[in-house]
């Protein structure tokens, strides 16, 4: 492990302990909704740990100017609104919330997996024309 990724699992591993410091010292009893949030902020932030797993190595990961990378830190911090929105309206009922969130879920591997197909087909492109 070089030390830049060395440095931004530190980073990650702080954000957690003030997002979870936070989440259960702030407030009182946690709805339902509220622990669905939790368990998808996580989710999702892991998904961004776990985003380089995804990359090829090679230059070309990008689609129209779109790395992977700015998908699942754009899927973190949707999930970081609509997750937080969530634990403030502190709904008993997981309804709402889990429809929502796998929704959001749902259209970020999507999102994910069709990026990852292009860049599979740039880079079988460009093997072809070589």
């Amino acid at each position: 492990m070089d030390r830049k990724t060395k440095l931004c699992f530190l980073l990650g591993i702080v954000i957690l302990i003030i997002f979870n410091t936070i989440f259960f010292t702030a407030g009182g009893e946690r709805s339902a909704s509220s622990w669905v949030s939790y368990i998808f902020i996580h989710i999702s932030f892991l998904l961004v740990a776990a985003t380089p797993f995804f990359m090829k190595k090679c230059s070309k990961d990008t689609v129209f100017g779109i790395s992977i990378y700015k998908i699942s830190v754009a899927y973190f911090f949707a999930e970081i609104v609509i997750g937080l929105l969530f634990m403030l309206l502190q709904q008993d009922s997981i309804n709402a919330s889990l429809v929502t969130q796998v929704v959001l879920a749902g259209v970020y591997a999507i999102i994910l997996i069709s990026h990852m197909i292009l860049t599979e087909k740039n880079t079988s492109d460009d093997k072809e024309e070589e």
